[in-house]
């Protein structure tokens, strides 16, 4: 049994045994760390998945919604002001080769066609841009 080290051993190789250092495999992980195959591959379940996605695009969603709210009411006082809608001016009747912005352009030549467009779609309840020879079409007052 020499070479050997036991407790109740009392021989003069005992002292220089216990000073060995310890082998690399019983080192303990430092404390607080956690073990090493305690913390394996991360996995995520189907509902896992799903929560991550929400917290993820909820915000996102809600972002969106706020920009294009903003943008909604920045059409300006022309639309944004319905006491300048619902005011009709003059009545004009749609001829041969006539458009929307031909007409708004005739009526207004100095004013931003595309609003003076969706003015008279307004004012006239249209869902469309086409008009008829012979329609009658209200414009804004102003």
């Amino acid at each position: 049994m020499a070479g050997s080290f036991h407790q109740h051993c009392t021989t003069a190789e005992a002292p220089a045994l216990a000073r060995q250092a310890p082998t690399p495999a019983a080192a303990a992980p430092p404390l607080g760390a956690p073990a090493e195959d305690e913390w394996g591959e991360v996995r995520l379940t189907r509902r896992g998945r799903v929560v991550v996605i929400c917290l993820l695009a909820v915000p996102l969603l809600v972002a969106l919604w706020l920009t294009a709210t903003e943008r909604a009411g920045a059409g300006g006082p022309e639309l944004s002001d319905p006491s300048r809608q619902g005011r009709p001016g003059k009545t004009v009747v749609v001829g041969d080769g006539d458009s929307l912005w031909s007409i708004a352009q005739r009526e207004r030549p100095g004013g931003d066609t595309r609003l003076v467009v969706r003015r008279i779609m307004d004012l006239n309840n249209m869902s469309t841009t086409i008009v008829r020879p012979g329609q009658r079409l209200h414009l804004p007052a102003d």
